[in-house]
């Protein structure tokens, strides 16, 4: 017996001291396999389902929506968190239902006893089921399934509106490439002018007709259109740099002609005071003070005694002779538990859950606080877009009629140079303000029908679809 032991502890003493070595996983292949399993469950779209040449033939907005709700990673930690509490609901809603366990066990093999000690009907082998059934827990149960389907709620709301900000931050990508994709022709329209004026100017200048300075004054117009230029081709490659990380893919984007469907501020009005009763992040945020409020009493409860209804069978596979064959069949009982004395374990778990709770309700006001002032910034930025394009279409018209009139009085000497320039500065500025007004207004009347959870309706209202 003493040569078991010893052996025992030997074999124990060698699987304690094994050392157990990882291999470092490689980091890129772990990406791939993680991007593939993580994709394996969306539909594939229709325009990577049917073999479309995007490359060639562009994508329209609705398939760059489609697209990136496929690739998007977010959507897919949002619907995972979604999964989560559905299975946190199934979890704490068990406690319903009755416990049933079963133990099997081989006869004890004892050392060292006295002999004057008999054994026991425990120590031989036996099977046993045992039933455990909670009738009263002062509502740990209730306020904890109560708890669960409020972050239920909660996750549900954000993964529907993960999937709208996807579309909504497509829709801006897309609408900057087009908008900076128009500037840079704009653009390349008014570096020509320049150069045109540039190139007269030096006639006139080698004629005599016209001082040096003119000269040096026009070549530095050149300049800034060139500048004016840059600063837009940058502002396209990052617009394209955005919509192809939503994409992950790089693939040109179609034309697009932006009708000028203006909303009435009173429409506008009626979106702004639907967002306080239908805005997803609210609603999240509502749910997450209520599963904390109901938190609260979970711990409450714990200060109240359960109640259980206990039973189980016992059968030995053995029949010692010294016990007649007699043993315990099955037994029942009500159990009855509460805690007297835990060194403030749980009034430590009650003051954290109502921490938790005056935190939710914190963040619940201030977020009210954020989206009023977000909702109301979008309504005046829209409205001012409205007003800027209104006046920069007129702008443009103008400054259209004056160029070449200024142009036809600059060739009978009635103009000067300076308000050559002037002009085409104008004319370039207000085409650029122009478009500009227009996108801006759609993106913040589309970003106010997100926050009113309603970006397909305004998507309709604005033509869109």
């Amino acid at each position: 017996m003493k040569s078991k032991i010893i052996v025992l502890s030997v074999l124990s003493s060698l699987m304690i001291g094994c050392v157990v070595k990882h291999e470092q996983p490689d980091m890129n292949k772990t990406y791939d396999a993680n991007e593939s399993l993580l994709l394996a469950s969306k539909q594939l779209p229709t325009a990577l389902l049917h073999g479309i040449d995007i490359s060639s033939s562009g994508l329209s907005l609705q398939e760059a929506i489609e697209i990136a709700q496929f690739y998007s990673l977010r959507t897919v930690s949002a619907n995972s968190k979604l999964t989560e509490a559905d299975a946190r609901i199934q979890e704490i809603e068990a406690g319903y239902y009755p416990k049933v366990n079963v133990l099997a066990k081989t006869r004890d093999y004892s050392f060292d006893r006295m002999n004057s000690i008999s054994r026991s009907n425990d120590e031989y082998a036996q099977a046993q089921v045992s039933l455990q059934y909670n009738l009263l827990d002062f509502g740990r149960t209730r306020y904890g399934v109560d708890s669960a389907t409020q972050l239920r709620e909660s996750a549900k709301y954000i993964a529907e509106y993960e999937e709208n900000k996807v579309s909504f931050n497509v829709i801006k990508a897309y609408f900057n490439i087009r908008r900076y994709t128009q500037q840079k022709s704009y653009a390349q329209d008014y570096i020509k002018e320049m150069s045109d004026l540039v190139k007269t100017i030096g006639v006139r200048v080698n004629g005599g007709l016209s001082p040096q300075s003119e000269a040096i004054r026009a070549q530095l117009a050149l300049t800034n259109a060139q500048n004016a230029a840059k600063s837009i081709e940058l502002q396209l490659k990052k617009s394209t740099q955005e919509l192809n990380t939503l994409l992950g893919r790089s693939v040109p984007t179609k034309s697009l002609k932006l009708k000028e469907a203006f909303i009435s501020s009173e429409e506008l009005q009626e979106i702004l005071e639907s967002v306080l009763v239908n805005n997803p992040d609210i609603k999240a945020s509502e749910s997450q003070l209520n599963s904390a409020r109901s938190e609260v009493e979970v711990a409450k409860s714990a200060r109240y005694p359960t109640v259980d209804a206990v039973g189980s069978y016992t059968k030995p596979f053995q029949h010692p002779d010294d016990k007649d064959g007699n043993f315990i069949g099955g037994k029942v009982s009500l159990q009855v538990s509460m805690p007297i004395l835990d060194g403030g374990i749980n009034t430590s778990r009650i003051g954290q859950a109502t921490a938790r709770h005056t935190y939710s309700m914190a963040s619940y006001n201030q977020l009210v606080r954020d989206v009023k002032e977000i909702s109301n910034n979008l309504v005046e930025d829209a409205l001012n877009a409205a007003d800027t394009f209104r006046i920069q279409y007129k702008a443009e018209q103008d400054a259209s009629k004056t160029r070449k009139l200024y142009m036809d009085e600059f060739r009978l000497g009635q103009r000067n140079l300076n308000d050559l320039l002037t002009v085409e500065t104008d004319y370039f500025s207000a085409k650029v303000s122009k478009l500009s007004a227009l996108y801006d207004y759609y993106l913040s009347t589309l970003g106010l029908y997100l926050l009113a959870d309603q970006l397909e309706v305004g998507m309709s209202r604005l033509n869109l679809n």
